[in-house]
């Protein structure tokens, strides 16, 4: 399976597991320049798994959390 992008792969994997209608990618599979870490809200401080979000970054453009850990 693949993340993609605008064309960019994100992420690549055939060992991805889905929980909970999500699909999640091996850490090591995704590609962590391509993302940036997202400010935390007051609703991503109050989870008590301590969610982190990131965002998609490119040439001009990006996308706010489009992936999270």
């Amino acid at each position: 399976m693949k993340a993609i992008w605008r064309g960019q792969v994100i992420a690549a994997s055939d060992r991805t597991l889905e929980v909970g209608g999500y699909r999640y990618f091996p850490r090591e599979t995704v590609r962590m320049d391509l993302l940036r870490q997202a400010p935390k809200t007051q609703s991503d401080l109050a989870c008590p798994h301590g969610v982190q979000f990131y965002d998609v970054v490119g040439d001009a453009a990006h996308s706010q959390r489009a992936a999270w850990s």
